[in-house]
């Protein structure tokens, strides 16, 4: 019948779109370059914030790394924020305030704010920066020595408002290798868009703002949102005028702890998609549009072989193929070894992600914090 012709061509164009639009970002990652040296002849004070709940597993390495930075030290604030842990975090990062006079250690236990999770420690580190850039990182993250450097370097432009760079996931289980083909992926979006010269928010464990865009908001606190702390600071900087830039290089990577089971996994990323859509009437448009484009793009590959056999293996190749380029570019652009394997990962990833948890995202209401032995359950926008 003509109808059903009809329906088979255009779900096999509609998947194939996402073809285009992965060989568009990948091209984009591709574009990117990197300066020996932006706008400051004399390098910016910087401080570095990390709020910390339950991180005892991870916090001496993030500690060892930060104390590692290749930055002028009198130019070097390193903040960290104990959020009403039970374990012994606090006890361990005081332990490093007696070896480096570089830590400053803070407690947000008698802090008064509606604010939850990462987003209260963040408030109250920033309270006690005095760099002209803050940098945000997580506790259990590692960062590289010349993190700062090779990002300040890149400033290019007064207009610039926001930096980040790169995420890498270790990975050494299947729990984990999903997590960093996730990350990969969803990378392709900043990393790409970054080559194109292109605003695009900088992803949260890996971001810095500029001190003086952030006061005048007023903080955090005093900003709209509920969950999506990154996304409110990148709102903060749009609408202040400035931009943002990612810089694509292996000097600015932050390498990932794994979370520690499938069920933070999903949190995580239900609380990406709930939190976006606190961006504005366009993220509330965006959002929805994208993962229902993306739900008949993923469908295709369950349903696409009832439609044609050789249309469905005309787009596995495609699909396959792009997945593959994608995850090279990265590869090479950031000298990151053993990391093409994860293309096959998201290849399969990405249709079980469409049909058995992207649904959830727009039935369930709650949004959910999932950290060690804590839960914290955000009902209702804060005001």
């Amino acid at each position: 019948m003509e109808w059903v012709d009809v329906i088979r061509d255009y779900y096999f164009i509609i998947a194939l779109s996402y073809v285009g639009l992965i060989l568009f970002l990948t091209i984009g990652v591709a574009l990117n370059k990197i300066r020996k040296k932006g706008i400051y002849d004399t390098l910016p004070k910087v401080s570095v914030v990390v709020s910390a709940r339950n991180e005892e597993v991870d916090i001496a390495d993030c500690l060892e790394s930060l104390i590692a930075l290749e930055y002028p030290k009198d130019k070097l604030q390193l903040i960290l924020v104990n959020d009403r842990s039970t374990d012994r975090t606090a006890e361990i990062i005081q332990e490093y305030q007696q070896k480096s006079d570089l830590i400053e250690f803070y407690d947000t236990k008698d802090y008064e704010t509606h604010l939850e999770a990462k987003a209260r420690g963040i408030s109250y580190g920033m309270k006690h920066a005095t760099g002209d850039w803050v940098f945000i990182t997580d506790a259990d993250a590692r960062v590289k020595p010349r993190w700062i450097l090779e990002q300040i370097n890149q400033v290019d432009d007064e207009k610039i408002g926001m930096l980040g760079g790169p995420l890498v996931v270790e990975a050494n289980s299947l729990l984990s290798s999903v997590e960093r083909a996730s990350w990969a992926w969803t990378q392709l979006f900043n990393l790409g868009m970054a080559g194109y010269n292109q605003p695009f928010i900088c992803v949260g464990p890996n971001m810095a703002i500029k001190k003086e865009i952030y006061d005048s908001y007023g903080g955090l606190e005093n900003f709209p949102f509920t969950v999506a702390e990154d996304l409110a600071l990148f709102n903060m900087v749009i609408k202040s005028g400035h931009t943002t830039k990612t810089v694509v290089s292996k000097d600015a990577i932050v390498t990932l702890a794994a979370v520690p089971s499938f069920t933070h996994l999903f949190s995580q990323q239900h609380r990406w998609f709930r939190g976006g859509l606190e961006g504005g009437v366009d993220y509330k448009l965006i959002l929805p549009l994208a993962f229902s484009w993306g739900y008949i793009v993923f469908s295709y590959i369950w349903l696409g072989w009832f439609f044609s056999l050789e249309q469905f293996g005309i787009f596995w190749a495609l699909y396959l193929g792009i997945n593959y380029s994608a995850f090279f570019v990265q590869a090479k652009k950031l000298n990151i070894k053993r990391h093409l394997r994860y293309a096959l990962v998201i290849s399969l990833y990405l249709p079980l992600f469409s049909v058995f948890v992207l649904p959830s995202f727009f039935f369930k209401k709650n949004i959910e914090w999932a950290g060690l032995n804590y839960k914290i359950v955000f009902e209702k926008k804060n005001k």
